[in-house]
C-alpha cells in the first residue's frame, strides 16, 4: 500500500516538474523554421514560418491574419506564458576536478603524513576551496582540514593498515570529491639527519621549520633553533624540501633533496641571501624562479606590467595577485613559501604595478549570482507548519549539507536531489498526509457529501474508508474490526479511526481557492494551467494526496533565483522571486497572504513599497527567530550542542540557554532603543528564566517566564557571555580553548586559517594549568604561532565560562603525566591579535567585547557573512560592498539595503 502511494506522489511530482522544465528552449539569435517553438523574456512565441537571426519575438505583435504586419512577423505570441516561466536549470559553471593524490604506503610511525589536494584545479579559473575527512580505517585527527595540503598522524603500527580519505573540492558554486587510500606499514628502522641552521635572518620566527616530504608522502616536520647542528631522528626514505624563507631574506638553496638510510645518514644547511628593499627580494625571484615563464614568450614578463586579464579579475577581487601568487607555488611547484609569496605580492602590488592598479577603480555595480537552492531542514518544516499546521519532525528530512566555502545550510553549489534525499522527502510527505486537517488548515466548511453510516457488524479493511457517526465524518487510519467505534478527539498515532469533521454540505468554492493560494506558495510561483487540472480538487482525499506530491516536488524543495534577461544583459528576479527570497532570508518560511499579494499585482517591484514591506517584515516575530538562526549558523553551532545531558547541566537547562540566546538577540537587534552592532556584541542586558538564573548563581527573584537581568561584569558582556555558546564549545569532560578562539576570529572577525609553519611538541612537560599546556605548545617558541597568536588568547579569556556555561575563575586541571593540579587561578589577560591591523591588550570577556563592539573589521565580517547568508555565496566580487555597507548604524537599516539593492534583485551567470 505505502509503496503504491510512494509511486504516485512520484510520478506526479517529477512529470510535472520535467513538463515545465524542459519542454522550450529560450530563443537565441540564430535561425529556425515554421513551427519552432520558444521562450523569450518569459513570454511563450512560436515560429509561423522562417525566421532569421534579427527576428526578434515580440509580445506586442498580431496573434490573427486580420492584425497589421500579419505577413511580416515571423512570432506568434501565445497565450500559455506559464510554460516559459518553469524553473530553469542552474546557470552553466564547470565543476573542479578533485584530485586527492595517489594511494601510497607509509612507514610507520608518521607524526606527519601528507593529504595532498593541491593537484585540483578549476578549468573555469575560480579559487578553490577545501575540505577532508576520513572515510575508514582507525580514527585518527585530520590536521589543516579546510586547506588542500592537510595532515594526520600514524602510529606505530604492529601490521600493516589501511586509512581512506576523501577531499571536497568547492569553487564557490559546485562541489566533486576525490579519496586517497594511505596504508601505514608496520614499524621499521630510522636514522639521523644532521641539520645545520645559519644565523637566524632578520624577520624570522623563533625557530626554523622545516617540512619534509618522503617519496612515500609523508611529511615530517622538524623545528629546529638558528645557529645550532641538530640529529633529528626520521624514518628512512627520499626526502624534498622548501628551505624557510622570511619576507626579507631568500634561503640558498632555496630547496633541497636528499637519501636518508642506516648505512648512508644525511645532511641539511643552507644560508641566506638579506634583501634591504622589495624591489631587491623580487629581482632575485624573478630572475631564479619567476622568469622560467614570464620571459615575454610563454608569458608576459611580470616588470612588463599586469595583464588585462588580470586588471579585469583585480576590479572585483583586490586579493587577486596574492591568489595567483598562492596558486603558482601549490599547483605548479614555484619555490616560493607564504613569506616568500607576501614579498612578492606587497612589491607588485605597492611598487612595481601601484600605478596600473590605481587607475582601477573597484566596482559598485556588484551583482549576484543565478541558482535554484534547496530547503533546509528548518525552512521545510517553517513552510508545512505555516501552510499546513503539521510539525514535521526534523529526524525524519534528510540532513542539511553545508559548504566549505559557507557558514550557512544547503548553499547552491550542493542541494543535489540524491535517492537517499528523496526516500526522506517522500516520508516526510507520507506523515504530512496522515497528520493534515483539511478543515482546520484550509477554514473550509467541508463538503462530506454521500457517507456511508458506521456499521458496528462489519470489518473495514482498508485505511481511507469514510464513515458518518453521530453527525461527524470519520477515516479509518488502519484495518478496522467490529465494534470498535469512532470517537470524537484529537487524532494520535495508532488511533484507528480520525475525527474529518461535522457532516455537512461545505463550500463549493473554498477549498479550490485555498488549495490554489496554497500550492501557489508552495511552488513559489502561480500554477501553470496543466498543474492546475493535475493539483486542485474539491475531494478531500484526492487533496491531501496532491499535496502530499507537491510535497516531493523540486518546484517546492528548490528556491529560485534565475530572473529573466533584461536590457543590460543580466537577469532581473520576477515578483514572486523576490517575495521567495524575501520571506526565507527573513522568516525562514513561505510568504504571508500580505506579501504574496504584492508579488501578484507586481507591486512588489516598486522600490517604496518593496522597503516598506521589508520593514514590516522585520517587525514581525519570524523575523526575530530567523536572525537568530542565522546567528548560530554565523558562530557554527546547533541546538544539539548545547541541549545535552552531563555532569552539571541538563537538557532543560540546555533548552533554557537557547532561549536565552534568542532573547539575547531580540532585545539587542529588534528594540527600538537598540538595533546597532555594538548592541550585539557587547550589551550588558539578557534574559533569564528561574532555572537559568539558578544555574548562572545569579540573586533575584525569577519566575518560569525569562526577564532582563544584567550581566554581571565578571563573565563579560555581550553576545559572547552567553551560556549556550560556551557550552557549544566544550565538551563532557572540559572546554575547548582552541575550538573558541577559532571561532571568534573566523566568524566574528572573517579570519581564514593559513598553513600550519610548524607542529606542536609531541608532549608537553611540567605544564600546571589549560594556559600553561598550549603555550608551550602553541607559543611564541613554536612554529605555530603563526596561527595560534589569533587564538590562544581569546582561549584563555574565554576559559572564565565553564564547560556548561556557568563563571569561574579556578580550574582544576590534570596534566599530560595525571598530575592534578586543584584550583588554578585563571590567567585572562592577553592579546586580541590583528584586529583592524593592531593588536589590541585585553583583561577578558569584558574587554574582547568592547573591542569586537568598535571593529571596523567585525562589522565588515558581519555585513560578508550576512550577504553570504542571503546570496547563497561569498563570492569575492561582493567584496567591494563590505567597506561601503560596514558603515551601518542600525541591523535593519543595513538589511533592507541589501535586500532592495540591485546585487539582490539584478543577477549574473
Amino acid at each position: 500500500m505505502k509503496q503504491n502511494v510512494i509511486s504516485a506522489l512520484v510520478t506526479t511530482a517529477l512529470l510535472s516538474f520535467s513538463s515545465n522544465v524542459l519542454a522550450i528552449e529560450d530563443w537565441q539569435p540564430q535561425n529556425y523554421s515554421g513551427g519552432a517553438e520558444v521562450c523569450y523574456q518569459s513570454n511563450h512565441f512560436q515560429a509561423k514560418w522562417w525566421a532569421n537571426s534579427n527576428d526578434v519575438p515580440d509580445v506586442n505583435g498580431p496573434t490573427e491574419d486580420t492584425q497589421p504586419n500579419w505577413g511580416v512577423a515571423p512570432w506568434l505570441p501565445l497565450l500559455d506564458s506559464e510554460q516559459c516561466s518553469s524553473v530553469e536549470p542552474p546557470p552553466s559553471n564547470t565543476p573542479p576536478v578533485a584530485d586527492a593524490g595517489s594511494d601510497v604506503s607509509i612507514q610507520s610511525p608518521a607524526p606527519q603524513v601528507e593529504l595532498n589536494a593541491s593537484k585540483s584545479f578549476d578549468p573555469d579559473g575560480n579559487p578553490l576551496s577545501y575540505y577532508w575527512t576520513q572515510e575508514s580505517g582507525p580514527d585518527v585527527a585530520i590536521n589543516n582540514q579546510d586547506q588542500a595540503i592537510a595532515y594526520f598522524s600514524i602510529p606505530p603500527l604492529s601490521q600493516d593498515t589501511e586509512y581512506l580519505f576523501q577531499v571536497m573540492v568547492s569553487d564557490g558554486e559546485d562541489e566533486t570529491s576525490a579519496q586517497v587510500k594511505i596504508t601505514g606499514k608496520a614499524e621499521s628502522s630510522s636514522s639521523s639527519l644532521t641539520i645545520k641552521t645559519p644565523a637566524k635572518p632578520t624577520n624570522a620566527p623563533d625557530k626554523a621549520a622545516l617540512f619534509l616530504t618522503s617519496d612515500t608522502g609523508t611529511v615530517e616536520i622538524i623545528s629546529v633553533d638558528w645557529s645550532k647542528t641538530t640529529n633529528a631522528t626520521i624514518p628512512n626514505a627520499n626526502y624534498n624540501t622548501v628551505l624557510p624563507f622570511t619576507q626579507s631574506a631568500i634561503p640558498d638553496p632555496m630547496s633541497a633533496t636528499f637519501a636518508i638510510s642506516e648505512t648512508d645518514p644525511a645532511s641539511l644547511s643552507w644560508r641566506y641571501n638579506e634583501h634591504s628593499s622589495d624591489e631587491s627580494y623580487f629581482k632575485q625571484m624573478d630572475s631564479q624562479s619567476c622568469s622560467a615563464c614570464h620571459n615575454g614568450g610563454y608569458k608576459s614578463k611580470l616588470t612588463d606590467g599586469p595583464s588585462e586579464g588580470l586588471l579585469a579579475e583585480y576590479a572585483t577581487n583586490p586579493n587577486i595577485i596574492s591568489q595567483k601568487l598562492n596558486k603558482m607555488a601549490i599547483r605548479f611547484g614555484v619555490t616560493c613559501d607564504v613569506q616568500c609569496q607576501k614579498t612578492m605580492s606587497r612589491y607588485l602590488e605597492d611598487e612595481l604595478w601601484s600605478e596600473a592598479l590605481g587607475n582601477i577603480a573597484p566596482r559598485d555595480d556588484v551583482y549576484g549570482k543565478r541558482h535554484i537552492r534547496m530547503l533546509t531542514r528548518k525552512e521545510y518544516i517553517n513552510s508545512i507548519q505555516d501552510l499546513l499546521g503539521v510539525h514535521v519532525p526534523p529526524n525524519v528530512l534528510p540532513l542539511d549539507e553545508r559548504s566549505v566555502s559557507s557558514l550557512y545550510d544547503n548553499p547552491p553549489s550542493l542541494g543535489y536531489l540524491t535517492s537517499d534525499k528523496l526516500n526522506a522527502y517522500l516520508n516526510s510527505a507520507l506523515f504530512v498526509q496522515d497528520n493534515l486537517d483539511i478543515a482546520a488548515a484550509s477554514g473550509c466548511e467541508i463538503n462530506t457529501g454521500s457517507v456511508e453510516p458506521w456499521n458496528s457488524e462489519i470489518n473495514y479493511p482498508t485505511s481511507g474508508t469514510r464513515v458518518s457517526h453521530k453527525g461527524d465524518i470519520y477515516e479509518s487510519m488502519y484495518w478496522v474490526g467490529p465494534n470498535i467505534e469512532p470517537i470524537k478527539k484529537e487524532y494520535r498515532p495508532g488511533d484507528h479511526w480520525k475525527y474529518i469533521g461535522p457532516h455537512g454540505e461545505g463550500d463549493s468554492e473554498c477549498l479550490p481557492k485555498w488549495l490554489t493560494n496554497t500550492a501557489e506558495k508552495l511552488f513559489h510561483r502561480p500554477l501553470t494551467d496543466s498543474e492546475i487540472k493535475t493539483y486542485i480538487s474539491e475531494d478531500v482525499p484526492t487533496i491531501k494526496q496532491n499535496l502530499s506530491a507537491m510535497l516531493v516536488s523540486p518546484h517546492f524543495l528548490y528556491r529560485r533565483e534565475v530572473g529573466a534577461s533584461n536590457a543590460n544583459h543580466r537577469y532581473s528576479l520576477n515578483s514572486y522571486e523576490l517575495a521567495t527570497i524575501l520571506s526565507y532570508t527573513l522568516w525562514g518560511s513561505v510568504p504571508d497572504d500580505v506579501l504574496w499579494a504584492l508579488a501578484k499585482n507586481n507591486e512588489l517591484l516598486k522600490s517604496n513599497v518593496l522597503k516598506n514591506e521589508i520593514t514590516r517584515m522585520l517587525n514581525h516575530d519570524n523575523a526575530k527567530r530567523q536572525f537568530a538562526n542565522f546567528m548560530m549558523q554565523t558562530l557554527e553551532f546547533s541546538d544539539d550542542r548545547v541541549i545535552v545531558d552531563r555532569e552539571g547541566l541538563s537538557k532543560e537547562i540546555g533548552t533554557a540557554m537557547l532561549e536565552e540566546f534568542r532573547h539575547y538577540i531580540e532585545h539587542a537587534v529588534f528594540d527600538d532603543n537598540q538595533g546597532r552592532f555594538e548592541d550585539l556584541m557587547s550589551s550588558t542586558t539578557t534574559f533569564v528564566d528561574h532555572s537559568l538564573a539558578q544555574h548562572y548563581g545569579l540573586s533575584g527573584s525569577f519566575g518560569a517566564d525569562f526577564k532582563a537581568v544584567t550581566i554581571p561584569p565578571t563573565r563579560g558582556k555581550g553576545l559572547l557571555s552567553l551560556g549556550a555558546i560556551a557550552v557549544a564549545y566544550s565538551t563532557s569532560d572540559k572546554t575547548r580553548v582552541i575550538p573558541r578562539g577559532r571561532m571568534v576570529q573566523h566568524s566574528l572577525l572573517g579570519w581564514n586559517q593559513s598553513v600550519p609553519s610548524g607542529a606542536a611538541p609531541d608532549d608537553v612537560i611540567g605544564e600546571v594549568s589549560t594556559r600553561d599546556f598550549w603555550t608551550q605548545a602553541t607559543g611564541p617558541s613554536q612554529s605555530c604561532w603563526g596561527c595560534h597568536v589569533k587564538m590562544n588568547d581569546i582561549g584563555f579569556a574565554y576559559d572564565v565560562l565553564d564547560k556548561n556555561g556557568r563563571y569561574r575563575t579556578y580550574e582544576d586541571y590534570i596534566s599530560l603525566s595525571g598530575e592534578e593540579y586543584p584550583n588554578v587561578l585563571l590567567e585572562t589577560s592577553g592579546t586580541l591579535s590583528g584586529i583592524d591591523n593592531q593588536d589590541v591588550a585585553i583583561s577578558g570577556l569584558g574587554d574582547m567585547a568592547t573591542a569586537l563592539s568598535i571593529s571596523t573589521d567585525a562589522k565588515k565580517t558581519f555585513v560578508k557573512n550576512y550577504m553570504t547568508y542571503t546570496l547563497g555565496s561569498n563570492s569575492p566580487e561582493y567584496s567591494t560592498l563590505y567597506n561601503k555597507l560596514a558603515s551601518f548604524e542600525q541591523f535593519k537599516q543595513l538589511i533592507i539595503n541589501i535586500l532592495s539593492s540591485d546585487t539582490v534583485l539584478e543577477r549574473e551567470e
